[in-house]
């Protein structure tokens, strides 16, 4: 190919053929303007009968090559007899340029050219090229015709404006006839448009498809744009592909050729062009040509400096591209060498040069301006022959519009109602092909065109060129524009359910045949099977003793015994309903049959197969059975227990009501469930086929087999033997039923299941079974026997506190604690405690006086008012002897110097109390209490081992005991340790009494006990947090925070605001002690859950309790 550039230099060099063209070209246009005005304006002859004259409005620049068409056409016409008979067809040429090339200054100039050349005679204009509004309106005002052969203006076939235009050029809208046409002939009711913004005339298309589609009744699904395509943007093509192959099977492409081989691309991808369901129809301005047919698939088909892909020639098989249709005239290559010949002659002056002249194809407009020169001489011709005006633009029209005129290019063509040319497309599609080398290949190639009928503006009939060389469907089949079941299948919910139902149906058919006949065929090889089948050889016959019978059977070197028996009466009643024997390991029960053989029929297999296959828990278990002649026999589950029968006859056993309706009730179950099973009924039902195993199940045996055993020739005639039950000791319902069942006519006995309804009352309350209810009834008494231990628990548990409160009153809880684990207790040392003792003087007269039941009920009370005032101090009572009352303070728990106090604020208080006292026999008479105290040594410890006290030892107990007996009635007598003990605590008031001969101490100074200061005794309580409490100490001597301190213990110090305050305290201790033992326990819970060991407590003073 000749590059551009070149074409361009030597265009610049090129020499006309004619040498008058050379000075031509050197004149400017107002030249030829010029000269052509002074030509026309001389002749002035406006005479029709020797010849016509035609304009041409033309843009030598423009068209070149193709301009030779107009003389070539002129000379046409003067040479066919039939058009324009004795006529000349004449023309004048100018050169007005195109619309878009032409400079301001030069705008008017059509106009004028026009102007000149109608007053010059001319009937008629060809052209202009480009943009025609202007001309065409001029045309119309002067009422002439105007054919233009290259102007696509839309606005001109408005024919209410310009009602004298035509043109052989169809619009770029035109071709959404054949579009439609196309979707029609396949009937592809719905499709979706893919249009681009190039070339210029896509979206007049566009819009022109869109709008003769819905004229025609055909949904135009989706309309998609992209705008300056180039091949790298294939994901945007992609993209359109995915948005909207799933809304329609039908595209409508209008865009650039390598915009549409990306798009198939595209569509192939995603394999949605493998099986036809897809089509694709192109729109395309550029004209068939057969020499590139291949290239048609290729994006270079455009543009040959595109890359090329790999060849995807399957991909258009579901491509139809809509083309300009290729001239079909076989001549037409002859005329276009001539026009290309004329068109370097004057006028047109078309500079020549052999190199590129040659190369230079002649364009299709050509064709177009040769066929607008001849459908108007033809028109022309007409109108002469009517004797109408040749000036008359508007019978010249009618002429032309609505007709079809024979193309140049060997095609026929019809010009619309606007004077518009219809066109004529071809469609071309991939078929089958031949290359140079003779390899069957494939290619694009035109297979059908368009025809417009005659006065017919409606949509063309699209047909083949060969009715033998269709388009080739993918499958052989059109592709549909919808599926058959819509888009979304919605469309076949009706019919696709029943041909679901039908196909279902005859699936399910299918399967049930199929499933019967493999049922059937593994029943016969059931059937077949001889799994029930025994060799006697294999069973080993267990001696009963009486009425045996065996025999050698040897084989081989291998010899075994086998015992062969019948059923006879003489045999053990533990064994009497069956022989037994060994058999693979199981004990089983064998009944010989008394017959020689047995013939093995199917319908025998068949029993025994389904009496091999009963399993329930009151039907017995068929092993198998022997069918060899002479020793046929039937083998069956064991029972240990035998029969019924036996069962019934044994002496020893005592069955109460529930083993009786257990057994009955697993007759009533198993012969249900042998009624209902395939051996429908048992036919000899009685105590000795009724068995009893090891858990006392009754099971139900000697069914089925009839064949095997022997038939009973006659049946006795009669009444038949029924029991008397008149002196049976049960319901009545039961006795009735049981009638009912024994009746002499089968018809009407009851069946079982009427027979446990009835029965029913029978079975209250009773489980599955014999052994199930034994086990209910041990359960229960196990059940019972829990709740009894669980009471007993609790009783235990409530005397163990009893005996624990005693214990801990007779003795010091740690002390009580150790013993109760068993440990010995060591006699411990105290430095320093305070013993009390006391007693009533004239105790002794006072009781000769008394009954002992009075002298009882005054030691009852002294020591009731004792007991609650210690509770308050913190104090242990040692014990009591008559009157006589003994308490220390500073055992077991050591408490400082506070042992004084504690014993001397107790004195005071019982003394006080004491005086209060009233004897009920004698009430005029006070009870005299003496009191002796001492302070010193003392060991403390648990004496005995069946009957413990702990006791203390040392001076101090006989020095205090001596205290007392020495002192006076209503007096507290201390000695001068204790004396001193209270002197250092405060608060107390003594007096000296003086030396005092002491048994075994000698003289002794000892004083009188006679008050206290309560408001001492309270700060001494608040401070007691100076030597502190443990909970060790607080445990041990809960009282001394329980203790009620309050007026009316305390009235006779008259300190009521010293008692509030200690009652005060009192309770914020309580507090404290309670929230210290909480506290303690989450503690040890939290940091110590699973160490052992010694755990120091902590202490509790009563500074914790000084805040509310």
């Amino acid at each position: 190919m000749i590059p551009p550039l070149l074409v361009l230099l030597l265009l610049s060099q090129a020499i006309s053929r004619d040498p008058t063209c050379f000075q031509q070209l050197k004149d400017t246009k107002w030249t030829n303007y010029n000269r052509l005005y002074q030509y026309l304006t001389g002749t002035g002859n406006h005479n029709f009968d020797e010849s016509v004259t035609i304009g041409f409005l033309g843009a030598y620049g423009e068209t070149k090559v193709g301009l030779g068409a107009l003389p070539l056409a002129i000379q046409a016409v003067n040479s066919d007899p039939n058009l324009l008979p004795g006529r000349q067809l004449k023309f004048i040429a100018a050169d007005i340029g195109t619309q878009n090339g032409r400079s301001s200054s030069l705008t008017t100039l059509p106009i004028r050219v026009m102007t000149v050349m109608r007053d010059s005679g001319t009937v008629a204009f060809i052209g202009p090229d480009g943009t025609c509004r202007e001309e065409a309106v001029v045309a119309a005002a002067w009422n002439l015709p105007i054919i233009s052969y290259r102007c696509a203006d839309r606005l001109v076939s408005d024919k209410r404006v310009y009602h004298t235009f035509a043109r052989t050029l169809p619009p770029s809208t035109k071709v959404s006839k054949s579009v439609v046409a196309l979707l029609k002939a396949f009937d592809w009711n719905m499709f979706v448009i893919i249009s681009g913004t190039m070339p210029a005339w896509a979206p007049q298309v566009k819009d022109a498809i869109k709008w003769l589609a819905n004229k025609n009744n055909i949904t135009v699904t989706d309309v998609y744009e992209f705008s300056n395509y180039i091949p790298k943007d294939i994901k945007k093509m992609d993209k359109l592909v995915a948005d909207s192959f799933h809304r329609t099977r039908v595209y409508v492409f209008i865009g650039e050729h390598v915009a549409l081989v990306d798009f198939v691309l595209c569509l192939q991808a995603r394999k949605l062009l493998e099986n036809g369901e897809y089509i694709v129809i192109s729109v395309d301005d550029e004209i068939y040509n057969p020499a590139k047919k291949k290239n048609i698939l290729l994006r270079a088909y455009i543009d040959p400096f595109i890359d090329t892909d790999a060849n995807h020639t399957l991909a258009f098989r579901s491509v139809l591209k809509l083309t300009p249709s290729h001239p079909r005239n076989p001549k037409y290559n002859a005329i276009s060498e001539e026009v290309r010949r004329i068109s370097a002659q004057p006028p047109f002056c078309v500079p020549y040069h052999s190199k590129i002249f040659d190369s230079i194809s002649v364009p299709i407009t050509a064709a177009h301006l040769y066929d607008a020169v001849m459908i108007y001489a033809r028109a022309l011709t007409e109108v002469f022959a009517e004797g109408e005006d040749p000036r008359n633009g508007t019978a010249i029209l009618k002429k032309i519009l609505n007709r079809t005129y024979h193309s140049v290019q060997g095609h026929d063509v019809y010009i619309d109602s606007n004077g518009d040319a219809e066109g004529n497309f071809s469609v071309v599609a991939l078929l089958d092909d031949m290359d140079d080398n003779g390899t069957k290949t494939m290619s694009m190639q035109p297979v059908g065109y368009f025809q417009y009928h005659e006065n017919n503006t409606s949509l063309p009939e699209f047909k083949y060129f060969n009715e033998s060389r269709k388009i080739q469907w993918i499958g052989g089949e059109v592709p549909l524009a919808e599926p058959v079941c819509g888009f979304n299948g919605r469309k076949c919910h009706s019919d696709r359910w029943r041909v679901i139902v039908i196909l279902g149906g005859l699936a399910s058919l299918s399967f049930i045949a199929a499933l019967f006949a493999f049922k059937h065929y593994r029943y016969e090889q059931k059937l077949a099977c001889l799994l029930w089948k025994i060799d006697m050889r294999e069973v080993t016959i267990i001696p009963n003793g009486q009425g045996e019978k065996s025999m050698m059977l040897c084989s081989g070197q291998i010899c075994r015994q086998s015992i062969l028996r019948s059923i006879a009466p003489e045999v053990s009643p533990k064994r009497a309903y069956t022989n037994i024997g060994f058999y693979k390991g199981n004990t089983v029960a064998i009944k010989a049959v008394h017959k020689r053989s047995v013939d093995i029929t199917r319908n025998i297999r068949k029993e025994l197969k389904q009496i091999r296959e009963l399993r329930h828990e009151n039907i017995i278990t068929f092993v198998g059975a022997c069918v060899d002649a002479g020793n046929i026999c039937i083998f069956t589950e064991y029972c240990a227990r035998g029969s019924l029968e036996d069962v019934l006859a044994n002496e020893d056993l005592h069955l109460d009501n529930m083993f009786v309706s257990s057994l009955v009730a697993d007759i009533i179950k198993g012969m249900i469930y042998l009624h209902d099973s395939e051996i429908v009924s048992h036919g000899n039902l009685r105590s000795s086929n009724c068995l009893v195993d090891s858990r006392w199940v009754l099971q139900i045996t000697d069914f089925g087999l009839h064949e095997f055993k022997e038939i009973v020739k006659s049946v006795a005639s009669g009444s038949g033997l029924r029991p008397d039950v008149s002196g049976l000791d049960t319901s009545p319902s039961i006795v009735k039923c049981m009638e009912s069942c024994w009746d002499e006519d089968p018809e009407n006995r009851p069946d079982f299941r009427f027979v446990r309804v009835k029965l029913k009352e029978m079975q209250a309350g009773l489980k599955p079974n014999i052994f199930d209810n034994m086990l209910a009834i041990m359960e229960k008494y196990a059940s019972n026997l829990e709740g009894l231990v669980q009471e007993r628990t609790n009783q235990l548990t409530e005397e163990k506190k009893k005996t624990d409160a005693l214990l801990n009153r007779m003795l010091p809880k740690t002390v009580a604690e150790s013993l109760k684990r068993g440990e010995r207790v060591e006699a411990e040392s105290f430095e320093c405690v305070t013993i009390y003792f006391s007693d009533i003087v004239g105790f002794t007269e006072l009781s000769a006086v008394s009954t002992p039941l009075q002298v009882v009920e005054l030691l009852n009370d002294l020591y009731t008012c004792c007991d609650s005032i210690i509770s308050h101090y913190d104090v242990y009572k040692v014990e009591t002897i008559g009157d006589a009352y003994m308490v220390v303070s500073g055992l077991p728990v050591r408490n400082g110097d506070r042992h004084a106090g504690e014993i001397a604020s107790m004195a005071i208080h019982m003394l006080a109390s004491i005086k209060r006292l009233k004897i009920s026999h004698q009430p005029g008479e006070p009870l005299k209490l003496r009191i002796g105290i001492h302070s010193g040594h003392c060991v403390a410890g648990v004496v005995g081992l069946k009957m413990p006290r702990y006791c203390l030892f040392g001076d101090t107990v006989n020095t205090a005991s001596r205290m007392e007996s020495t002192g006076e009635a209503f007096k507290i007598h201390i000695s001068h340790t204790t004396k001193d003990l209270l002197d250092r605590l405060g608060g107390y008031t003594c007096e000296e009494r003086g030396n005092i001969m002491i048994k075994g101490k000698g003289e002794m100074l000892t004083y009188w006990l006679v008050g206290e200061d309560t408001a001492m005794r309270m700060a001494r309580i608040q401070d007691i947090d100076q030597s502190s409490l443990s909970s060790e100490r607080l445990s041990e001597t809960p009282d001394l925070l329980r203790r009620p301190i309050g007026n009316e213990l305390l009235s006779d110090a008259g300190d009521v605001a010293a008692a509030k305050l200690l009652h005060q305290l009192h309770l914020r201790a309580v507090r404290a002690y309670k929230k210290h033992r909480s506290q303690e326990m989450l503690t040890i819970s939290k940091h110590t859950p699973k160490v052992s060991g010694h755990r120091s407590e902590p202490v509790i003073t009563f500074r914790d309790t000084s805040k509310p």
